[in-house]
């Protein structure tokens, strides 16, 4: 950890819910937020610095899903900083568990985020809620490409068409079986989830929050946290066993892990083109093995789309 810099903690200083701050820390661990453990004369909190374009989304949901007991209480938020408790342990990245403990946690508190009625969240909160709104693949592949130096205009036109080719292939599997649409976290990577000293699961980050089929949670979950693929159906059974289900649509698992792979590389290649020569080649390390797994998924399960990784090679 290290100190924030003396806006940030100007900008801490200044919010309502700190009076007597003794010391604040910057996380350094996190690929997308600037982060802070803030301790206090009443305790110690966790302040996340906030993006304009999902301010509202994720402190609304952050609200609710600490009223269904999921994730920590949120103490305050406004469009710039959520504050919430500070949760006392490790995330399920760092603790000593092998894949079968990592997955019985994950899937187990996906099955209660998708127990969650979207149409109850709407009404218990008081926002407009534009902010809830369904996954729409080629918009989201369209944001990551927009401004992305690190390609060429030719490279962003092929994958714009990987992704109509995807959006149109899950348009019409979810209308084969008539698909609903739940409340899906979007990022359930394993730092995500914290567990505290008494040994309770907390879900964190929902910047990405979309309604969307269960089989998208299911798919990112697999893609994030680099799952092997001959696990798809353990991952879709623990799922089911959890949810007293047996209706998880394979194939659209299938499609959805591809789009997850896409945006995930895109999401790395976009970050890489905000930073320094010096600090991207984490990034470039985790761009590509998002594109080598979509290629090596696109070859295993015979999905007939393009190689993705010779399209995101730096120019």
């Amino acid at each position: 950890m290290m100190p924030p810099n003396t806006s940030e903690l100007t900008s801490l200083q200044s919010l309502p819910c700190f009076t007597d701050i003794i010391e604040v820390t910057r996380f350094n661990k996190g690929l997308s937020h600037v982060c802070f453990k803030v301790t206090t004369t009443v305790g110690n909190y966790f302040a996340k610095q906030l993006r304009d374009e999902t301010a509202v989304k994720e402190a609304s949901c952050s609200v609710y899903m600490a009223n269904a007991g999921l994730s920590p209480d949120v103490v305050y938020h406004d469009k710039k900083w959520l504050i919430t408790t500070f949760i006392e342990g490790l995330s399920v990245a760092e603790i000593d568990a092998n894949l079968d403990e990592q997955l019985v946690i994950a899937t187990s508190i996906m099955v209660r985020v998708h127990h969650v009625k979207s149409s109850s969240f709407v009404s218990a909160n008081k926002f407009s809620l534009p902010c809830l709104t369904e996954l729409d693949i080629a918009s989201t592949i369209n944001d990551l490409l927009t401004d992305s130096n690190s390609l060429e205009a030719q490279q962003r036109v092929l994958l714009q068409d990987m992704g109509k080719v995807l959006a149109s292939r899950i348009d019409h599997q979810k209308a084969l079986l008539n698909t609903a649409l739940v409340f899906c976290h979007g990022d359930i990577n394993y730092s995500n989830l914290l567990i505290d000293e008494q040994q309770s699961v907390w879900l964190i980050d929902f910047e990405c929050v979309q309604l969307a089929p269960r089989e998208f949670d299911i798919a990112m979950y697999i893609a994030i946290n680099n799952i092997p693929f001959e696990l798809i159906d353990h991952v879709i059974s623990n799922y089911q066993q959890y949810a007293l289900e047996n209706n998880i649509n394979r194939p659209l698992v299938n499609l959805y892990i591809s789009y997850s792979l896409l945006i995930n590389a895109l999401w790395y290649v976009k970050k890489i083109a905000t930073l320094p020569v010096t600090a991207n080649s984490h990034y470039h390390i985790l761009a590509k093995q998002q594109a080598v797994a979509f290629d090596n998924f696109n070859l295993q399960f015979t999905m007939q789309l393009a190689e993705l990784l010779p399209k995101i090679s730096a120019k």
